[in-house]
């Protein structure tokens, strides 16, 4: 992976015009500012060659959508730092988006940068207050932004991030 251009949330950089419209589900996810086809297949491309994690069909969400699981030989954070079991990310299918927890701080910056909202359950039993939705990246800039939050998303989980 290429080093980070963003170390920390206050670097994080301003996304581009206004949010998109998002269906609150479930499935949460957006109804607009869709990625073209090959932008979408760039960004599935990096998710299913990332190397530091298990990928299969998520554990929770829309059939084709695809999961990044901490592989079992690595400590987890506990539950807060997972969308399900060890599932610590997701690209949909569909609309191009992804769900993921976060640390608190990158939380905070993914919404207040416009990159993001709060998973619709954030907060309830069953769902990280750690989950946030991230809007399809549109272009290779945004995809590197992206790219960068499961790098964020992977440390979280297994413990090298901390809350």
């Amino acid at each position: 992976m290429p080093e980070s251009t963003i170390p920390s949330p206050d670097a994080l950089p301003q996304r581009a015009g206004p949010a998109p419209k998002v269906y609150p589900g479930p499935p949460q996810h957006q109804l607009e500012q869709h990625p073209e086809h090959a932008q979408w297949q760039a960004l599935r491309t990096l998710i299913e060659q990332w190397e530091s994690a298990d990928k299969a069909p998520t554990l929770r969400g829309t059939p084709g959508t695809l999961g990044l699981f901490l592989p079992k030989a690595r400590a987890g954070v506990g539950e807060y730092g997972f969308l399900i079991g060890r599932e610590f990310a997701h690209h949909h299918p569909d609309d191009g988006g992804l769900h993921m927890t976060l640390p608190s701080a990158w939380c905070k910056a993914v919404i207040a940068c416009g990159w993001g909202e709060p998973h619709v359950w954030a907060g309830r039993p069953t769902v990280s207050a750690n989950t946030v939705l991230v809007y399809a990246p549109r272009n290779a800039k945004e995809i590197d932004v992206v790219r960068r939050l499961i790098e964020i998303s992977e440390g979280f989980a297994d413990g090298t991030i901390v809350d």
